[in-house]
């Protein structure tokens, strides 16, 4: 009930939210295979929509195969995965792999309380990904990278 009183809450204040002019940049957001909450990532979508991006927000548990197939047909320019639950690792892992074998340059973000103790070591062990504390470290992140 909590999860849905705090999405009902940020669906409200959207529309509110001051956003910046179009960056021409796209964003594909979601949580791992496997993991059941999505606030979060709903609102690094959020986030990436003030900044100017045009986010698409597939959702909890979004199978990596799906999220192949979106990215294939959209063509991002940022891949981001959530994960809540440490015991969702192997699924981040494996979602990484997938989407290196498909995009091999294509920058991923990784967040999530899943990740709060190791994230940077995860993140380390691929290239062009990177680890994002919280929200205010993604700001950081989208003004410091040149995607």
């Amino acid at each position: 009930m909590a999860t849905a009183m705090t999405e009902g809450l940020l669906n409200q204040i959207y529309p509110q939210l001051a956003r910046q002019d179009s960056n021409n940049k796209t964003a594909l957001i979601c949580s791992v295979e496997g993991e059941p909450h999505q606030v979060g990532a709903k609102m690094v979508c959020d986030i990436l929509e003030m900044a100017g991006w045009e986010s698409f927000f597939l959702g909890a548990n979004t199978p990596t195969f799906e999220l192949i197939a979106f990215a294939h047909e959209n063509h991002p320019d940022l891949i981001g995965l959530s994960m809540s639950s440490y015991f969702n690792l192997m699924g981040l892992k494996k979602m990484i792999n997938a989407m290196r074998a498909e995009f091999a340059d294509l920058p991923i973000i990784i967040g999530g309380q899943g990740l709060l103790t190791n994230g940077e070591d995860i993140a380390n062990q691929f290239a062009h990904v990177y680890y994002v504390e919280n929200l205010a470290a993604l700001n950081e992140f989208l003004q410091s990278n040149s995607l």
